[in-house]
């Protein structure tokens, strides 16, 4: 049967999405410095050239108006000399009309004289100071200032066209422009070196609580995490620490029920597994008492008899003291490192005395492990017997124990053919007080899974009915 795996939609980690989402806004303020200081520019720029228009303007006019009051016949002026001196001395070119927009004079690089566009609000009964237009000649946009000279016998309109301010703006912007661009691009590329760095270090904390959140052990011993700030990050450090102790005090007290319930149920297994022997003890008794009197031939056999069956239930309330002294009494281990194979060869032998039962042992010299030397011969002992006790009753009783290396762990197999484990009480194997068998208390393989995970390892099983029960033991290797 093919096991279907449902991939992982991979997601950007915290650090990237803030890096990103910094660059990003960088690039957004960029954009908008960039886009108001080209504005800003073309405003100044467009100001600037209409002030320096007016000033020409102005100085054209007074000009003019200077000749004509110097003028005795205004008829008799050379407004053709008059105009190119005056657009030689301000260097810029100018067209005089009269007030029927006629041309009077014009400068004679003037390239507008066919172009002449004069307001509407030019008329004859006001008096304007120079005002600007906006044109275009030949695709290209200029600027004009209009202005007009009332006289006696008429007026005088002065245009002054201006084609400097549109090149030298867009000159200047695309300069701006490439200048902006050019430090932007300096100020991007230290803000991708520097952002790892100051997102990292925004997000220390953060990784510092995911580490140790990961290495939470309920009943463990936790770290809590020292913090000095008043931030968001460090009121979620005072909220891991909170839960620290929150998690050591509901640790203890499930221990504690734990304790309890566990010494309680054992408690109950133990005063129901000393009834049972009490019973035909004191049944055995009251025989005895009767024959005394009802048949003193028989006393004597009667004593014999009950001494015996005295001296059996003796023996088993002692089986039953001794078994949950053992469970009761597991010292703190004393660690030293172990031969595995030696060890293991030990346990075997003990119980070579089965000659009937083929007990074979199979493991590698250099497989080590840091253990208690006395709980893990308790545990190879327990496991073992329980083989045994599992193979009695099959014809060709075999026991085979493997220990090998696994990756950084020692694995130990201790396989039977006996009959194996119902399912309906596979759940049950490892739970105190539970047994398969009818003398004992259950109480042997609950002890060897206490004393295997206080290594840090794993005990686990895999049986099938009328086939054989294989015991796994997982330590961590040296």
């Amino acid at each position: 049967m093919i096991k279907m795996v449902k991939s992982k939609k991979r997601t950007l980690s915290l650090a990237v999405k803030l890096q990103l989402v910094m660059l990003s806004l960088l690039l957004l303020v960029f954009a908008v410095i960039a886009w108001q200081t080209v504005a800003n520019v073309e405003s100044e720029y467009a100001k600037y050239h209409e002030m320096r228009l007016l000033r020409k303007a102005t100085t054209i006019n007074s000009h003019i108006e200077y000749v004509l009051n110097e003028a005795d016949d205004i008829a008799q002026i050379d407004w053709d000399h008059e105009v190119e001196k005056i657009s030689e001395i301000n260097r810029i070119n100018m067209i005089l009309l009269d007030e029927s927009y006629e041309v009077i004079a014009f400068s004679s690089d003037s390239n507008l004289i066919n172009n002449i566009v004069v307001p509407k609000y030019l008329d004859s009964s006001k008096h304007w100071e120079s005002r600007i237009e906006h044109r275009a000649l030949n695709n290209q946009d200029y600027l004009a200032s209009y202005s007009k000279i009332e006289l006696e016998e008429g007026a005088i309109i002065v245009e002054v066209p201006y084609f400097n301010s549109g090149k030298d703006s867009s000159s200047e912007i695309k300069s701006l422009i490439t200048q902006l661009v050019k430090i932007y691009f300096i100020f991007f590329l230290v803000i991708i070196l520097i952002a790892p760095f100051i997102v990292n270090k925004l997000l220390s904390t953060l990784n510092l609580v995911r580490q140790k959140m990961n290495k939470l052990e309920i009943g463990g011993k936790n770290e809590k995490i020292e913090t000095y700030s008043n931030d968001e990050l460090g009121a979620l450090v005072r909220e891991y620490n909170r839960m620290i102790d929150e998690l050591e005090e509901s640790a203890n007290q499930l221990k504690k029920q734990e304790r309890e319930s566990a010494w309680k149920e054992i408690a109950q297994q133990v005063a129901h597994e000393i009834k049972n022997p009490l019973t035909p003890m004191k049944l055995s008794i009251q025989h005895l008492l009767r024959a005394k009197d009802d048949n003193p031939a028989k006393f004597d056999m009667m004593v014999e008899r009950v001494s015996k069956t005295l001296v059996e239930q003796i023996d088993h309330l002692a089986y039953i003291a001794s078994e949950f002294s053992s469970f009761a009494r597991i010292p703190a281990p004393k660690f030293e490192v172990l031969n595995i194979n030696l060890e293991i060869s030990q346990v075997v032998e003990l119980y070579k005395e089965h000659e009937c039962i083929n007990l074979s042992f199979e493991g590698d010299e250099s497989l080590s492990a840091n253990l208690d030397k006395s709980q893990f011969n308790r545990v190879m002992s327990n496991i073992v017997k329980n083989a045994i006790q599992a193979v009695e009753d099959v014809k060709a009783p075999a026991i085979k124990i493997k220990a090998f290396a696994e990756g950084i762990h020692v694995i130990i197999e201790v396989k039977d053919n006996g009959v194996g484990i119902a399912a309906d009480v596979k759940d049950n194997i490892f739970t105190p007080n539970f047994s398969t068998k009818s003398s004992g208390m259950g109480i042997g393989l609950a002890m060897c899974k206490r004393i295997i995970e206080g290594f840090k390892g794993e005990v686990s099983f895999e049986s099938i009915i009328n086939e054989g029960t294989t015991f796994y033991i997982k330590l961590p290797q040296l």
